[in-house]
């Protein structure tokens, strides 16, 4: 599992080190009223996606190592529903009175991102990290290319630049992913395999939309509320730190499921889960102090090219999207391992709840520092839930000793660095960050003198 995991985490944080460059392009070249319309784009194919086919995802994951005749099935009902969410899309665009431009690039980003998650998925059941790595490498690279061209020539970045380079690297990795593939299927439903996915699948699909429902209502209701131009000095501080801390941390949950599922005994899934929970929190803690520690340097930035912003905003976005992580890279994965997929409905929910009800009292009173305080508040209460609600029915120690020390650690990390204080934002940037991996690194190392077998 180290191995697969190594190449998942290259695989989620080359594209997090190129998300800060693509992040600053946007910073300096964009807007906050284009980005904050390309952001809920983005948000809105990704929720899409998540509700019309995660199930199908989910069951793979499950199902396709035993029983290799379910990709027939997988694969018609793929394709079904993406005829069947373009024809939607395109009626509910036009009444919303999009431009064709507009329509044109938000369908076929969708069907693009539909497959893209497909094949991804595929690679990621059949245990392919490496493949997985370049078409994640693939996407982004070609992505920020098309981004820097534009700017070469000289062309404007707005809501259609932007969408079209996004949806070219989506495409490239496309075919990629294309490239290697080598199973023969033929389009037919069995109605056998289509209740056991929707049984097992839809509960996930149902919690994961109420995730990323939750993830991102914030945005959502910044834009109902507070306008399009006040989304976008939001949404690109948390598309920064989500598309870089959160990436990381699913590297760890791409590799483990799917090897800790093929161990036979319960009771022998539960220990290898007990070990990727330490490595997580060991990967994942340093990391989130490092953007803890850097959280005054983003915020000048930010206000440096119009973006208006709060430290405060940062940190909590910060601490959710580490809380947020936990939560499914942890619980939702202990809830796959157990098939007690109904379990994580009704803490999703309940947050929502508490997001939705906050951010409506407090928006108009408070503004941006809404969104965050109530995400913050929101994935605890779901994290707090999960736990009394798993704690007694499996063996599995959510929070291992190592954890307070590392959070420690890190604590020391930020007393430490926020004494340097260089002339130069980026270069204090650079020196606080360069502290935090130093001791990331020492902490992987002393895990790994322990020699606990993986």
């Amino acid at each position: 599992m180290i191995k697969d995991s190594i190449l998942y985490l290259f695989s989620k944080f080359i594209p997090a080190i190129i998300s800060f460059a693509i992040i600053y392009i946007y910073l300096t070249q964009m807007n906050p009223k284009d980005y904050g319309l390309f952001s809920i784009t983005i948000v809105s194919i990704g929720l899409i996606n998540i509700v019309t086919t995660q199930w199908i995802r989910s069951g793979m994951i499950r199902f396709f190592s035993k029983e290799e005749q379910i990709m027939n099935t997988l694969i018609t009902i793929q394709i079904y529903i993406i005829v069947l969410m373009c024809v939607i899309s395109l009626f509910v665009l036009l009444i919303m009175n999009f431009d064709i431009k507009y329509i044109f690039l938000f369908l076929f980003i969708l069907i693009s991102i539909n497959i893209n998650e497909f094949l991804n998925n595929y690679y990621r059941t059949m245990i392919k990290p490496s493949i997985i790595l370049y078409g994640n490498v693939i996407k982004n690279i070609l992505y920020i290319m098309f981004l820097i061209t534009f700017i070469i020539i000289d062309v404007n970045l707005n809501i259609y630049t932007a969408l079209l380079c996004y949806l070219l690297g989506i495409l490239i990795s496309n075919i990629y992913y294309y490239m290697h593939w080598n199973i023969k299927f033929s389009l037919e439903i069995n109605k056998s395999y289509f209740k056991k996915l929707a049984i097992y699948g839809m509960p996930l699909t149902i919690s994961f939309s109420l995730g990323v429902l939750l993830q991102n209502i914030d945005k959502f209701l910044i834009t109902l509320v507070l306008g399009i131009e006040e989304n976008g000095n939001y949404a690109l501080v948390y598309d920064l730190i989500h598309n870089s801390l959160y990436m990381v941390m699913g590297a760890l949950g791409l590799a483990s499921l799917p090897r800790i599922i093929n161990i036979k005994g319960m009771k022998n899934q539960f220990a290898q889960f007990n070990k990727y929970v330490k490595i997580f929190y060991i990967v994942c803690v340093p990391l989130l102090f490092s953007f803890l520690t850097i959280s005054k340097e983003l915020n000048v930035i930010f206000n440096q090219y119009g973006y208006k912003i709060t430290e405060t905003i940062i940190i909590f976005i910060i601490i959710t999207t580490f809380i947020h992580g936990i939560n499914s890279f942890i619980y939702s994965q202990a809830i796959q391992l157990l098939e007690k997929t109904t379990m994580i409905i009704l803490p999703s929910f309940l947050a929502i709840l508490v997001s939705l009800i906050m951010n409506i009292i407090l928006l108009p009173k408070i503004g941006l520092l809404s969104a965050a305080l109530s995400g913050l508040i929101a994935f605890s209460t779901s994290n707090i839930v999960l736990y009394l609600m798993m704690k007694k029915k499996a063996e599995i120690n959510f929070y291992p000793k190592i954890l307070i020390f590392l959070i420690v650690i890190g604590i020391i990390i930020i007393f430490v660095s926020n004494q340097l204080d260089c002339s130069n934002v980026y270069i204090t940037l650079i020196i606080k960050c360069t502290l935090v991996i130093s001791i990331f690194i020492s902490c992987i190392y002393l895990f790994m003198r322990k020699q606990i077998k993986l």
